[in-house]
Formats: structure tokens, C-alpha cells, sequence
């Protein structure tokens, strides 16, 4: 994910964060994707924090092999879900207008 100030505290790979693809290059160069992340409200903040990882490794991690629910995950796929989820704008700005908004672009 790009280091955007607002989204420092993410790292590089985490779960949190997903992307699409919005717009293939049919060369491969220059393609163009969407990227969501899911975040704990900010309140006043401007800086977004990431669910905790154990939260994360609840909702995205395998289903369990051994059908004990704490040995793994929901399975939600992360795409799926920060894609469809309901999209707010930073700062209680507008969905399109506001620098920093969670939403798709078509």
C-alpha cells in the first residue's frame, strides 16, 4: 500500500489493506488499482490505525481444519469485504470531494 500519511501506522503487508485492479494497461505498465483499508474510526485524528491483528486474523484467516473455532478464521475474503462495506469520507468530509475518502470510484 502507498505510505500515505494518514495510513503510516499500516505496514507494508498489512491485512488491513487490499487493492483492485481498476484499469488494465494491456502492456502491463501502467496499471491503475483501487486501494481499500479498514480502519477503526478516527475520531478526531488524522491519522487511520488499523483493526487489531488478532481481529484481522479472526476475520480473514482460514477456516479451522479441525472444526474448533479457535484454531481459525472466518474466511471472509478481505476484498470482498472493504469493497462492499460501507465507504466514509476522512474528517466527515464528502464521498468524492473530500482528499481522503474510502470509496469506489465507479
Amino acid at each position: 500500500m502507498p505510505r500515505y500519511t494518514a495510513f503510516y501506522r499500516y505496514g507494508e503487508r498489512s491485512k488491513a489493506t487490499t487493492w483492485i485492479l481498476q484499469d488494465a494497461d494491456p502492456a502491463g505498465q501502467d496499471n491503475n488499482y483501487i486501494t481499500f483499508a479498514t480502519a477503526e474510526d478516527p475520531g478526531r485524528s488524522q491519522y487511520a490505525t488499523a483493526p487489531p491483528d488478532d481481529v484481522l486474523d479472526r476475520m480473514f484467516g482460514k477456516l479451522s481444519k479441525s472444526n474448533v473455532p479457535d484454531d481459525g478464521g472466518l474466511a471472509i475474503d478481505p476484498t470482498d469485504f472493504m469493497s462492499e462495506a460501507a465507504h466514509h469520507a476522512w474528517w466527515r468530509g464528502t464521498i468524492g470531494d473530500d482528499p481522503c475518502w474510502w470509496g469506489p470510484l465507479f
